[in-house]
């Protein structure tokens, strides 16, 4: 009995074997017509990928294979075929097994191309010049070539040796060889270039609102520190504002009846920080603007307003006898002299207390009034001395319209006089709103102040945030180019202010460099952010395009 088993287990044993192998498969495939074809043979999926020279069609050609021993495919090998679309050939094994497998053939271009090139680490998207084999980038003064990651787009299927999309050294033009992705090849030579060094305000505001970088020296430090960094060359400091200073003002003290030490800025007195800051920034190349920010306005709604406690007789006035407000501002009366003559005693004292000073400024609250104001009594006896007529029931009549806007321009003269009488040296710039709403809202005409030679330069606020558009901002500059900082002298004296933080706004990275870059475009080499909270959270934009110091203009 365990014998006749024993026979029955061989026999099967070897009628299994009598029926050949099972292998079924594509070990190596020949394109008769294109020797050089890239293959790929995907025994997973069953797949055959193969790529010929353009040249070739894809109607007739010959495929010779080979495969698993014993096994046989269909169609056969070396007979021609149209692959205009995927074709399935079948492997059988010796056993019968069959494998399917689709094979597809498209056309390897012979194209070897750089057809865009860009460094997106500085904003630079699409601008190399391609020329002739050539690529050609300028980049910002004091741009590290050593070690520069450019993207390009090249010919579909070609690569580049050296490889784009990583670093390279392009402190020398650099050739790149592009292979098409049929073999042949070509060479590009790219080139990086720096731009000339600039001269221009690199300015940034820096408040005691929103940010505590004043509240201490280490604050202040740092802060310092962080803009020299950046290549920041100008600091616009808050000075004056909600009836505090940030030094110690007798011309404040005689009128809040208080000793200069009380007037100090909530939060600053620590020390004189005022001229800590002098010291710092002029340490590290950075030139400081106190900035008189509340200028004419008395207060802020809810805050407490000692000025026109002690002085109601400088209250501003409105049609309905209260006192004049806009945007949550009250404001004292600029056309008084006792009103001008206190801010200008103000800023001569800042400017003679400190030598080291580089300049003051005002913005849209200095020389400013709401254009709605005017209707307490010294301005109307004011006006009635000078113009024989009554204040009309139209705040912008144009007659009292234009004569409030004479009365700002006079003092803006004033001012400037003053200070330069103080210290010729001292820069006399303001950052008022944008040109024409400017006028209209605050009867700021800054460009006559500038066509009478009274601005070392003008900060407009071009405060417009992602939202609105790149255009919002853009045409603002047009606009200011053409009418106003027509000339290269006057175009030095033109520093556009952007928006770049306001409570939780900020803009992306590549909207504020696009309107840096349109500033450049236009020869514009000065701009002020708005303001130090925005610039850590945007150091990648400014290490991009401040990457090497600026000249500071000659602007006296």
């Amino acid at each position: 009995m365990r014998q006749l088993l024993f026979s029955l287990i061989l026999l099967t044993i070897f009628s299994s074997c009598d029926k050949g192998s099972s292998e079924n498969r594509i070990l190596q495939v020949a394109v008769k017509e294109d020797p050089n074809a890239a293959i790929e043979i995907d025994s997973i999926n069953d797949e055959v990928h193969i790529a010929i020279n353009k040249t070739l069609s894809l109607n007739a050609l010959t495929l010779n294979f080979a495969v698993s021993p014993g096994a046989r495919i269909t169609p056969a090998s070396g007979v021609v075929q149209n692959f205009t679309a995927p074709v399935d050939y079948t492997v059988t094994a010796e056993n019968g097994d069959q494998r399917v497998y689709t094979i597809t053939i498209n056309n390897l271009s012979d194209e070897k191309r750089i057809f865009r090139a860009s460094i997106p680490a500085l904003f630079l998207d699409g601008t190399g010049i391609i020329t002739a084999n050539q690529v050609r980038f300028t980049v910002p003064f004091g741009t590290d070539l050593s070690n520069l990651t450019i993207q390009a787009t090249l010919s579909e299927g070609a690569t580049a040796t050296p490889a784009f999309g990583v670093p390279n050294n392009y402190t020398s033009p650099v050739v790149h060889t592009i292979t098409a992705a049929n073999g042949t090849k070509t060479n590009y030579t790219v080139t990086v270039e720096h731009a000339a060094q600039e001269t221009g305000v690199r300015a940034v505001w820096v408040t005691n609102v929103a940010s505590e970088v004043l509240f201490s020296e280490a604050n202040l430090t740092a802060m310092v520190d962080q803009l020299a960094a950046l290549n920041f060359n100008t600091i616009c400091v808050a000075t004056y504002n909600k009836s505090q200073t940030l030094f110690p003002s007798q011309t404040l003290a005689n009128v809040l009846g208080i000793t200069p030490a009380q007037t100090v800025i909530d939060g600053a007195g620590w020390g004189d920080v005022l001229g800590k800051l002098i010291e710092k920034a002029h340490a590290k190349g950075i030139k400081v603007i106190a900035w008189f920010e509340y200028g004419f306005a008395s207060h802020y709604a809810g805050q407490p307003q000692p000025l026109t406690d002690k002085k109601p007789q400088w209250i501003s006035r409105q049609q309905d006898g209260t006192q004049t407000v806009k945007n949550n501002f009250y404001w004292m009366n600029g056309f008084h002299p006792e009103v001008q003559q206190f801010m200008t005693d103000m800023i001569v004292e800042c400017v003679t207390k400190y030598p080291g000073l580089d300049g003051i400024q005002g913005d849209d609250r200095l020389p400013a009034l709401p254009s709605h104001a005017g209707y307490d009594d010294f301005t109307k006896q004011l006006y009635k001395t000078e113009t024989g007529r009554d204040v009309p029931s139209s705040p912008t009549e144009t007659q009292f319209m234009n004569w409030k806007v004479g009365k700002m321009t006079s003092y803006a003269t004033s001012l400037y006089n003053a200070v330069k009488a103080a210290r010729s040296t001292c820069l006399v710039t303001w950052a008022p709103s944008a040109r024409g709403w400017s006028r209209d809202n605050y009867l700021q005409d800054w460009p006559q102040w500038v066509a009478n030679g009274k601005a070392d330069w003008v900060s407009p606020q071009q405060y417009r945030n992602e939202s609105q558009g790149l255009t919002s901002y853009t045409s603002l500059i047009d606009g200011d180019l053409s009418a106003v900082f027509n000339t290269e002298a006057l175009r030095k004296k033109y520093v556009p202010g952007m928006l770049v933080r306001n409570g939780g706004y900020l803009p992306t990275d590549a909207f504020l460099a696009k309107m840096m870059q349109y500033n450049r475009s236009k020869g514009v080499y000065s701009e002020s952010t708005w303001f130090y909270e925005g610039v850590v959270p945007k150091q990648a934009v400014y290490k991009a395009l401040y990457p090497g110091k600026a000249i500071f203009p000659g602007l006296n």
